[in-house]
């Protein structure tokens, strides 16, 4: 039994079905109920937050190619890569209260004027944007970009979605030039933060289009890129948990900044007697999974994480 790594990520859920988590051929698993608490303790000192960059740029680099990601494979969802959304409790003004960080998106350069040509760059006279087409995550999360302004980062809500939103069709803009016939398609704009309402593991999916009209019949120079996924992670949650054959797989996102303490108990509520799972684990801005060996009887788990 495998529960979805992406929603109600910040719920307790209970998984009693002893008879379908037994595997053949053994009983360590037989009339035992397991369940898992998001519940969490997480210091309101700010997370360290990592500064990355996601380059959209073109496969072949000719007119009529296709966009793309150039490294999005560091960061997709598969790559095991979480951005952090730390808390902004000691913040003032509308970001306060919400989760935020940043990852950066850039156009990649195709003329030294802007210290390229870059491999992998679009061409001339293109103008890039991240397309924002979907959003998963916990039940009630909303996600939103924020565009920086005057220096000022995350100063103003550009747009925001609700968790299970689909084919939504928002975006921002990469490339910093005008976007006529010739300019240089990059762009490299610092100070943008997405946010999320509330904590747990979000997943967005974004591609990169051509939004100049400066290619054939007066449309864009290349076609739209595949989508990529990326995993946002806002507080401390466990986003998953399995069963295998004599062990329960628990799988949380594990920031930099943070460290991280997997405890369970026989018993939830404020009579519980919490074991450490494992040891410490020093948050790199990565899933991390823990295996723990199946026991007999109800066994709850629970995620702490302190900012370091």
């Amino acid at each position: 039994m495998t529960r979805d790594p992406v929603s109600n990520t910040s719920e307790s859920f209970l998984m009693k079905s002893p008879r379908s988590l037994k595997p053949q051929g053994r009983s360590t698993l037989l009339g035992w109920t397991l369940a898992c608490l998001s519940v969490v303790s997480l210091s309101l000192a700010s997370v360290a937050l990592a500064h990355d960059h996601v380059n959209a740029g073109a496969l072949g680099s000719q007119p009529g190619g296709s966009l793309s990601f150039i490294n999005g494979d560091r960061y997709a969802v598969e790559s095991g890569y979480v951005v952090a959304l730390g808390p902004t409790a000691a913040l003032a003004g509308p970001r306060a209260g919400l989760f935020s960080g940043s990852i950066t998106f850039t156009a990649l350069a195709a003329t030294a004027d802007y210290g390229g040509p870059a491999f992998g760059h679009a061409v001339l006279g293109s103008h890039l944007a991240a397309v924002v087409t979907s959003v998963r995550g916990p039940v009630g999360g909303r996600f939103g970009f924020w565009e920086a302004a005057e220096g000022e980062e995350g100063a103003a809500l550009t747009w925001e979605l609700p968790v299970g939103t689909e084919d939504a069709l928002v975006e921002f803009v990469l490339s910093e030039t005008a976007g006529e016939a010739g300019d240089d398609p990059y762009g490299h704009i610092h100070g943008r933060q997405f946010t999320a309402s509330v904590p747990g593991l979000y997943v967005v999916e974004v591609r990169v289009e051509d939004r100049s009209a400066n290619g054939p019949a007066s449309g864009p120079w290349h076609t739209p890129s595949a989508p990529l996924a990326l995993a946002f992670q806002a507080g401390v949650t466990i986003s998953g948990l399995r069963v295998e054959t004599g062990e329960v797989v628990i799988r949380y996102a594990a920031l930099e900044g943070m460290a991280y303490q997997l405890e369970r108990s026989a018993t939830p509520g404020a009579d519980a007697v919490w074991q450490d799972v494992g040891g410490v684990v020093i948050g790199k801005n990565r899933m991390q999974e823990e295996r723990v060996p199946a026991q007999a009887g109800a066994t709850f788990f629970r995620l702490r994480g302190v900012a370091l």
